[in-house]
């Protein structure tokens, strides 16, 4: 049994403990194509080490305690006994907070650096799980910048196709701004 089978496990009994939408939303959240993900909870793909640790940050679940449960899974165990030993409360708790709920002023940015510098530094599950959270927003991040780049490139690409059409309804006799 390969980590790829123990993680498919976990993945697919997270996804029916939080039922219709959680594979939408946990796309979204470990910053993959929704047809990627599913391709990976059906088998029909893997997925590297990095982006399944991604899509376990995005669960909520540090990735070595992810492979547990799928491994006490196919092993025919309850998951929720793995839980209630683990400690895990992960998949327990159904609220989501989306990040458009959260308010600027709900924490200041030195008190998070102190709270998360000393998660990082303990020696506990915490910082496992905290450093995969950290990675996946910040791949998630570096994606949206790339997204608004792209954005901007295809705004600049509009105008130059608009400014084509404009010269060949003019019968090529208007300039353009952006030069042939």
């Amino acid at each position: 049994m390969g980590t790829a089978e123990q993680f498919r496990a976990a993945l697919k009994w997270h996804l029916g403990e939080r039922g219709r939408g959680e594979q939408a939303r946990l796309s979204r959240t470990a910053g993959l194509s929704a047809p990627y993900l599913n391709h990976i909870v059906s088998g029909r793909k893997n997925g590297d080490e990095d982006l399944r640790r991604s899509i376990a940050a995005a669960v909520g679940m540090p990735y070595p305690d992810m492979l547990a449960l799928g491994q006490f899974i196919l092993s025919g165990k309850d998951p929720e006994v793995f839980l209630e030993q683990s400690g895990q409360v992960f998949f327990r708790d159904s609220r989501i907070i989306e990040p458009a709920s959260l308010e600027e002023d709900q924490f200041s940015i030195s008190e998070m650096i102190i709270m998360t510098t000393k998660v990082l530094e303990s020696r506990t599950v915490y910082r496992s799980a905290l450093a995969s959270n950290i990675r996946a927003f910040h791949q998630a991040v570096a994606k949206e910048g790339e997204l608004e780049s792209l954005k901007g490139d295809m705004a600049r690409m509009q105008m130059e196709i608009q400014e084509l059409r404009d010269l060949i309804t003019s019968g090529g006799q208007k300039k353009i701004g952006w030069g042939l």
